[in-house]
């Protein structure tokens, strides 16, 4: 099978997400090319075995980029778009001609549209209505197929008026088998630094167990539009000397250094920072919210209410002194990820789509 997969962004879940596919992919004996906008990312790509086609930075935007993406595919049976932009660039030009299946990954919705509290809300104006309900909730529907992550933002998707009726939920994997990293002693995130993440709840979390315990510390790995506020609320917090932020970290050397990952996102699709500390034997503490509950099972997991850092305190707290319980949950979820959320497992799962797909449009 001859499959174009198509991203415009230069990192991020949606591109860790492409690497994987294209890697499970060509070991499986498929033909993969892979579209980006970046070099870093077209060299990652190429690491797995994707034939890597590069979009000039100045034409991201510009129709040209779509001419690129219809030129690359020429031939090809399956064109596979994995975030908004690339999607204009699949599903926006007319059909005319083209004989190929075309899927789009919705990896998440615009933070204007979910439920977040109203400090870290994003007021949704004319121009998200534009871009989003009327434009991007209408060109999903232009998609053969469209593949979610989650059943919670499928339905979320669908109360916004997206055209889902194609929808099917593929859920994401990670890589599995590597061996358990060492077991760190910091209590940490790995996430962006954006107002959907709640990252100022950790910090409030974070004061709360520097209070009881003045020797725990805490690190934030991951960068954003955030990073200033955030280090400005950690010195307010008098935590400045026991919070770490340390940028952007590759996941397993991240994972190396926490005893606890902890996640207080207001809302999450299905994150690929919790599958990977439970794939590398690290208890996870995290809210109850989006598609999280739909990563493994609830024994696997600590999950807390959003927007309650005393809950978090707690959950964390918990998972520190109780060494049987913690050991519990993360054997549970390792063996999970490794029996039903692995990169191959998706693979597996996304082939197939595009097989029937592929014989439906070629009816």
């Amino acid at each position: 099978m001859k499959i174009l997969l198509v991203t415009s962004i230069p990192q991020g879940g949606p591109v860790e997400h492409v690497r994987l596919l294209a890697r499970e992919l060509v070991a499986a004996g498929a033909q993969v090319r892979a579209v980006t906008g970046y070099e870093a990312v077209a060299r990652e790509y190429a690491a797995v075995g994707a034939d890597p086609v590069l979009v000039p930075t100045r034409s991201l935007r510009s129709p040209a980029a779509a001419m690129i993406v219809r030129r690359s595919g020429h031939g090809f049976e399956v064109v596979h778009s994995h975030d908004r932009l690339s999607g204009l660039w699949t599903l926006g030009p007319s059909r005319r001609g083209r004989s190929a299946a075309l899927i789009h990954t919705l990896h998440g919705l615009p933070d204007a549209y979910l439920p977040l509290p109203d400090d870290a809300s994003v007021p949704a104006g004319l121009r998200h209505h534009l871009a989003y309900r009327v434009v991007e909730a209408r060109l999903v529907g232009r998609a053969d197929a469209v593949v979610v992550p989650s059943q919670a933002t499928l339905d979320l998707a669908c109360s916004l008026g997206y055209r889902m009726q194609r929808a099917v939920v593929i859920r994401n994997g990670v890589d599995v088998g590597g061996t358990t990293v060492r077991r760190g002693t910091k209590i940490g995130m790995l996430t962006s630094l954006e107002p959907v993440k709640g990252i100022a709840v950790f910090l409030e979390a974070a004061r709360l167990i520097h209070q009881d315990d003045p020797d725990a510390r805490f690190v934030i790995f991951g960068t954003g539009s955030l990073m200033t506020r955030l280090q400005e609320q950690a010195q307010q917090l008098d935590l400045g000397d026991v919070v770490l932020f340390a940028g952007q970290v590759p996941a397993r050397t991240a994972l190396a250094e926490l005893r606890v990952l902890v996640a207080t996102s207001h809302y999450e699709t299905s994150p690929l920072a919790l599958l990977e500390a439970m794939e590398a034997g690290v208890a996870v503490v995290t809210t109850r919210v989006g598609g999280i509950p739909e990563l493994a099972p609830e024994s696997a997991m600590l999950m807390v209410p959003p927007n309650d850092p005393p809950a978090v305190a707690a959950a964390i707290r918990r998972t520190l002194v109780d060494d049987e319980a913690v050991r519990a949950r993360v054997e549970l979820a390792r063996s999970h990820v490794a029996t039903e959320r692995s990169a191959r497992a998706t693979m597996v799962a996304m082939e197939k789509l595009y097989r029937r797909v592929v014989d439906r449009v070629g009816r």
